[in-house]
């Protein structure tokens, strides 16, 4: 039996708003989904990829601009030599008014599965294509089941979106057990819905993977995204991870007891050269730790201006800010007023973190603009 050329990707979420982020930022994030998709056209092209597999959320939302999904129809519309299926995720479920409801506006080349498991035959490449979709956000029931329609002169390649559980495990996207997986019947099961990688995996005979998110979306998901891309054919699995994200998401931990304020620049700097970050490129988190004084206190603005040629860096203050009674002065100030009144709190409750980190945001408040978000009790 001949193999045929496939490439697996998963969890785009093209028109993510990335709404935490500055809008300047946010944008070009946005941007950087758009060029990871074109990218894998690109491959489909040079490549001579026979099947593209796309298993869930390849929007973001139901509710997408008519910018982004006619660049998508068009961009699918320029691989006429590849097929494309889709199967609707929880990001972008197949509701009545999903864009995946309107079949006619999809190139030819393109198939989705919009309905429950179901398949159809590509004689050309001797695939019996398989695949479900979901329809609504939250699917507790497996979508994944036996089928006695597998055809054994065919090649058997499934594309969904889902959740890996163990064994009587729950979940309300799909739970999919390595048992459910062995009896499918399938070659390949193309997995979506888990954003971090997994290796070629198998269950009896059946070949499975998470190609992951193709670029990170969060601090949760660094290192190398991108698709898996190879040949399949019975028994043979011969399916390759490629890396084409533009961005990672980089944790730094600083240490800044007894540290002045450009001392703790210097060694952010240090710490950027050292770990081979990408500074003008990458998404930088920058975790700090240890005692600091009101005078070598580091805040996000003086970070953010001190650090402009970084692309994006975000400061997780757990210091501790060191202030005495004496510190608060005699002169009859706001300002001392209020550090006397903050330490007589902070002494009557010592382990309440949230009067320090109001100490802590008083005191930026007399010098510089704060912005901070009220998280709730």
């Amino acid at each position: 039996m001949e193999s045929v050329k496939v490439l697996h990707c998963a969890d785009l979420h093209l028109g993510a708003p990335f709404s935490s982020l500055p809008p300047g930022v946010a944008a070009e994030r946005s941007n950087d989904l758009r060029r990871v998709f074109m990218r894998i056209v690109e491959m489909c092209k040079t490549d001579r990829v026979q099947l593209l597999l796309v298993s869930g959320d390849l929007f973001d939302s139901v509710h997408i601009s008519d910018s982004l999904s006619d660049m998508v129809r068009n961009a699918f519309n320029s691989i006429p030599g590849t097929f494309v299926a889709i199967a609707p995720g929880n990001h972008d479920p197949a509701v009545f008014d999903s864009p995946y409801r309107n079949k006619e506006s999809w190139p030819r080349n393109v198939f989705i599965f919009t309905d429950g498991l179901s398949y159809l035959d590509l004689s050309v490449m001797n695939v019996r294509l398989w695949g479900v979709g979901f329809t609504h956000v939250y699917q507790h029931q497996p979508l994944l089941i036996s089928t006695g329609f597998t055809d054994t002169d065919m090649l058997n390649i499934c594309v969904m979106h889902g959740d890996l559980v163990q064994t009587g495990g729950s979940s309300a996207y799909n739970p999919i057990t390595a048992a459910m997986i062995a009896d499918c019947g399938m070659d390949y099961l193309a997995l979506g819905h888990v954003h971090k990688r997994s290796e070629i995996l198998k269950a009896g005979s059946v070949f499975y993977a998470y190609p992951g998110s193709p670029e990170g979306l969060g601090f949760d998901e660094k290192g190398d995204r991108g698709v898996y891309m190879g040949e399949i054919a019975r028994g043979v699995c011969d399916m390759r991870f490629y890396a084409l994200n533009r961005r990672e998401y980089v944790d730094i931990h600083i240490q800044a007891t007894g540290l002045a304020r450009q001392e703790i620049i210097q060694l952010i700097r240090d710490k950027l050269r050292t770990d081979k970050t990408r500074a003008v490129d990458d998404m930088i988190r920058i975790n700090m730790t240890g005692d600091v004084t009101e005078d070598s206190y580091v805040s996000p603005e003086y970070v953010t201006v001190a650090l402009a040629d970084v692309f994006y860096v975000n400061i997780n203050d757990q210091t501790r800010l060191d202030v005495h009674a004496e510190s608060g002065g005699h002169d009859f100030t706001l300002r001392n007023i209020f550090v006397r009144k903050m330490l007589e709190r902070i002494e009557k409750n010592p382990s309440d973190e949230s009067l320090k980190l109001a100490m802590k945001l008083g005191l930026r408040a007399f010098t510089e603009k704060v912005a901070y978000t009220f998280r709730g009790i």
